[in-house]
This record gives C-alpha cells, sequence and structure tokens, in this order.
C-alpha cells in the first residue's frame, strides 16, 4: 500500500519545475543585534556563519524571550561554542533555569508564646532515657 504525501509547492514563472516552500519561523529579534550582545570584538566577526548559527539556534530554542533573557556572563569569540558540548549544557541549564516555574513561598505570622503547654510532668526522679520519660507522661495521661 502506498501513501500520499503532499508538499507544498511554489511554481517558478518560468518553466513547470516546482520547489518545495520551506515555511521559516519568523523573530522580532534582532539576529544582528543578538550576535553583537554575545561576541567579545564586533570588528572580527563572519556575519555568514554567524547568522547561519543563530538560525540553527532559533530553531533548537524557538523561545524569543529566552534569547532577551539569555546572559551568558561572558562574551563569546564565536558562537560556534554554543554548538558544541560545553555549550549545548550550558544554553540546557539556563533554558531550564527560565522554563522553572518555583510555587511562591508561603508566609506565616510568628508570635510570641504560641505555644501552650498543658501541664507540667511531675516525678520523684529524673528519669535516665526517653523510655522513661514517656512512660511518665503516659500515666500522667
Amino acid at each position: 500500500m502506498k501513501r500520499k504525501t503532499s508538499i507544498a509547492t511554489k511554481s517558478n514563472s518560468l518553466g513547470s519545475r516546482q520547489k518545495p516552500v520551506k515555511t521559516v519561523n519568523s523573530t522580532s529579534l534582532n539576529k544582528k543585534d543578538f550576535v553583537k550582545k554575545l561576541l567579545k570584538d564586533n570588528s572580527h566577526i563572519i556575519w555568514p556563519r554567524e547568522m547561519k548559527i543563530v538560525k540553527s539556534l532559533f530553531t533548537i530554542f524557538p523561545d524569543e524571550i529566552f534569547w532577551n533573557f539569555l546572559d551568558l556572563g561572558f562574551k563569546l569569540n564565536s558562537l560556534c561554542w554554543l554548538l558544541s558540548d560545553d555549550g549545548r549544557k550550558l544554553l540546557n541549564k539556563e533554558y531550564k533555569k527560565f522554563k522553572l516555574n518555583l510555587p511562591v513561598k508561603k508566609e506565616y505570622e510568628i508570635r510570641e508564646n504560641n505555644i501552650a503547654f498543658e501541664s507540667k510532668i511531675e516525678y520523684d526522679e529524673k528519669p535516665l532515657n526517653l523510655r522513661e520519660f514517656l512512660n511518665l507522661w503516659q500515666k500522667k495521661h
């Protein structure tokens, strides 16, 4: 049994040859500013290579807010480092931090003397261990 697959095509006006249409996720984030933010020296940037890397990074992590939030704490010579094993580990760690939603801590009001003792345990001799103490307490109640 054969499966039929459909590919979106764009017709070429010069001939009957048809090209597949690729949809590219457009981002409102300025890629050039993003590259300048992460790299050390702007005069030695190889723009075609860096833009290709930015495109691949945006396909790995498509969340624009993450890329705006990202601060490595250091500058890179090239974005190639982000595609290495160490760079991927760092990006995964930062992405997990970004996606982490911790619950808001509950605040408790602490009052003075909020623990009230019902009564004191009276004994003739001081108990030697915990078992004796608990036996005295149990006898009282």
